[in-house]
C-alpha cells in the first residue's frame, strides 16, 4: 500500500472505481486527529499489489474510500481542519446492497474512524486501530444490520 502514486496525492483517474449510487450520511465521531496525520490523508492510499484491499483520494477536504478490487465505493468522509487538527464532520457510507453490506450506524462509524487510524496513524496509532477494529466487529457480530 503507498501512500500517494510515485510521490503526488493519488487522483480518482488513478484507478478504475464506481460513482455510489445510493448512499446514507452517519453522524461523524467525535475525534479531533493530530495535523501530522493530515499529510498522509491528503496523499491518499493507492493499492500497489491485489492483497492491498483499498484505494482513497482527496479532494478538497473530501476522502474518497474505495475497494480496491471492485472499484466498489464504500465511505466518503468530509474534513473539518482547526488549530488543534482535523476531525470527521460528515460520514457517507455506501447503501446499495448489491455493493456494500453496511453495518449499523455505529459500526459504520467506528470503522469511518478506524480507517484513518489504521491506513494513515503510522505505526504509533497500531494498537489503538487494532483495538477499534476488534470493537467494530464484536459489534458487527453482536448487532447485525
Amino acid at each position: 500500500m503507498l501512500n500517494g502514486v510515485h510521490g503526488r496525492p493519488t487522483r480518482r483517474t488513478d484507478w478504475d472505481v464506481l460513482t455510489p449510487s445510493q448512499t446514507v450520511d452517519v453522524a461523524p465521531p467525535s475525534t479531533v486527529f493530530p495535523w501530522d496525520l493530515w499529510p498522509r490523508v491528503y496523499f491518499g492510499l493507492y493499492a500497489e499489489g491485489s492483497d492491498d484491499k483499498w484505494f482513497a483520494y482527496t479532494e478538497g477536504r473530501r476522502l474518497r474510500v474505495y475497494r480496491s478490487w471492485t472499484g466498489f465505493p464504500i465511505y466518503e468522509l468530509k474534513f473539518e481542519l482547526n488549530r488543534e487538527g482535523f476531525r470527521i464532520i460528515r460520514i457517507r457510507v455506501n447503501a446499495d446492497m448489491r455493493q456494500y453490506t453496511r453495518g449499523n450506524d455505529d459500526y459504520e462509524r467506528m470503522m469511518a474512524e478506524w480507517f484513518v487510524w489504521a491506513y494513515f496513524g503510522g505505526p504509533q496509532f497500531h494498537d489503538h486501530s487494532q483495538r477499534m477494529w476488534d470493537c467494530a466487529y464484536a459489534l458487527r457480530s453482536n448487532n447485525p444490520s
